[in-house]
């Protein structure tokens, strides 16, 4: 999942169109089908692999789901690789990758 979020001609992490506002909000989630945990995070704009954050709050939170300035606030506290929004933004226009 990880290469998928480094690519920016996917539309996940590096390859994130923005919303009609303008601005990324990403999210994902992870589950262990033999455990049954899960994981899942949005909302979030500076984080540049979303499905490992939803590992972490599987595995190393009591939380299932984080979101927004809880979600990032989670991300700045594990020490997650963060990044500037703009960094993972990706420009589409009809027949043109930006």
């Amino acid at each position: 999942m990880k290469a998928l979020e480094d690519n920016i001609f996917f539309n996940a992490g590096k390859g994130s169109v923005l919303t009609n506002k303008g601005t990324v909000e990403m999210e994902a989630c992870i589950m262990d089908g033999r455990t049954k945990e899960c994981g899942a995070v949005s909302g979030l704009s500076t984080v540049v692999h979303p499905v490992s954050l939803a590992r972490r709050v599987m595995e190393d939170s009591p939380h299932v789901y984080l979101a927004f300035h809880g979600a990032e606030e989670f991300a700045r506290d594990q020490v997650s690789l963060l990044s500037s929004s703009s960094m993972l933004a990706c420009l589409v226009v009809p027949g043109k990758v930006f």
